[in-house]
């Protein structure tokens, strides 16, 4: 049975933000990718596998291979952030992959941080779609997390993990 860190995957979401430059919601995951060195590339019906991309990095690839993300259709619709976020997850926790379990926590904290979230006031559904552009389902997992995370801070306060994210978003 695989064991989650949480707190090492939402210090994952901070770096990617850290490193990007990103201070706001909704994140621009495009320009995420791309300040890690990736390259975003639109893939439509006859392209070839990205595998067989050849800027597409491989072990062993020379130094000046790229590493490519594919997505289909529009990288501003939820949905497309939302798997290109899954990817920028899986690229940047390839050392220690957390399952698919540990993936969807990272993109929730990368796009729907609960400490912003939570000082925005934030109550519902359409509010986090409205802020964070993402989709319905990831929305409304993530309320359910916020209702939680309120109790906890009540509780406990805030973690300095915490306090680094509201740091990143209202610094």
């Amino acid at each position: 049975m695989l064991t989650i860190d949480y707190n090492r995957i939402k210090q994952y979401a901070l770096d990617a933000l850290v490193l990007s430059g990103i201070r706001t919601l909704p994140v621009d995951v495009v320009r995420l990718c791309e300040r890690h060195g990736w390259v975003c590339l639109p893939h439509t019906p006859g392209d070839p596998d990205r595998a067989a991309d050849p800027a597409f990095r491989r072990p062993g690839a020379d130094a000046e291979a790229k590493t490519v993300l594919r997505y289909v259709g529009d990288p501003s619709q939820p949905e497309v952030r939302w798997a290109m976020a899954r990817e920028a997850g899986l690229l940047l926790m390839r050392d220690e992959p957390p399952g698919e379990q540990g993936v969807a926590f990272f993109v929730e904290q990368l796009l729907m941080p609960l400490p912003v979230l939570e000082r925005c006031d934030i109550h519902t559904v359409q509010e986090i779609q409205r802020l964070c552009e993402v989709p319905t389902e990831a929305a409304t997992a993530v309320l359910r997390n916020l209702t939680r995370y309120r109790t906890y801070k009540i509780r406990f306060g805030a973690s300095e993990l915490d306090e680094k994210f509201l740091e990143q978003f209202t610094g």
